[in-house]
């Protein structure tokens, strides 16, 4: 199994560049202590968890030939910080895509939905050792099959 991929090797990895795009950089601090805290008053999360975490998964993966190990930390980061699409998460969004008229959530709550579905994607097949065969072998298999014909139906 390759160990490394790139991000113009991967076209999930591409999609995700283009959707961090759209969110705002890193200097608007405001928007990233909002994301932090999730517009809740106990804070999820401190001020400085969220951006580091991102920024330190971002530069690996601009390396040449980043680890899939490192891909599947940031997708599980990102399922992490962005997965429970609440109202605070897709407000915060829409303030940076009100441009494109659309109300109500919108574009936060597809948005929130395009880079969950691509971080599990990207999780999944970056977390796989590959091994799937060896942990469910034949045999195991059978096992199923076996029990079924014993079990009485009801």
């Amino acid at each position: 199994m390759d160990t490394s991929t790139s991000i113009s090797a991967d076209p999930d990895l591409r999609h995700l560049a283009d959707l961090l795009d759209i969110i705002p950089r890193p200097e608007n601090q405001e928007w990233w202590e909002l994301l932090a805290g999730k517009g809740k008053r106990d804070r999820q999360y401190c001020d400085d968890y969220v951006l580091p975490k991102l920024v330190y998964h971002l530069r690996v993966l601009r390396q040449d030939k980043p680890k899939c190990s490192d891909v599947a930390g940031l997708g599980k980061y990102l399922l992490m910080f962005f997965g429970d699409h609440d109202a605070p998460v897709l407000d915060l969004i829409e303030r940076f895509t009100e441009s494109l008229y659309l109300k109500n959530n919108v574009m936060g709550r597809l948005w929130a939905e395009d880079l969950v579905a691509t971080s599990w994607r990207l999780f999944v097949r970056y977390s796989a050792d590959g091994s799937w065969e060896e942990k469910w072998p034949a045999d195991v298999l059978g096992w199923s099959e076996a029990r079924r014909r014993r079990t009485p139906a009801a």
